[in-house]
């Protein structure tokens, strides 16, 4: 349950939306602001740390390594998106 957790996390963040202000589609993770995300990027992160069965860990790897994406494409570093 916990790895399709982590898929389902994935497929959803990588869902697109259009952005009401500018009429682009952007990564639903990419939508929200700033306090979800900073919310949503610590418990994942709490999640891959304190994981213990390997191929769960590797789920939730793949659930980190596409919010990086996301910040990478905003080009934010999350330590930036705290402020």
């Amino acid at each position: 349950m916990r790895s399709f957790s982590a898929v389902l996390f994935r497929r959803i963040a990588t869902k697109t939306r259009k952005n009401p202000t500018t009429d682009a589609s952007v990564d639903l993770f990419t939508s929200l602001a700033v306090p979800q995300k900073n919310a949503i990027r610590a418990k994942v992160l709490e999640c891959l740390s304190n994981e213990t069965e390997v191929s769960v860990r590797h789920k939730i790897g793949d659930a980190v390594a596409e919010l990086a994406r996301q910040y990478a494409a905003e080009g934010v570093l999350p330590e930036q998106a705290h402020s």
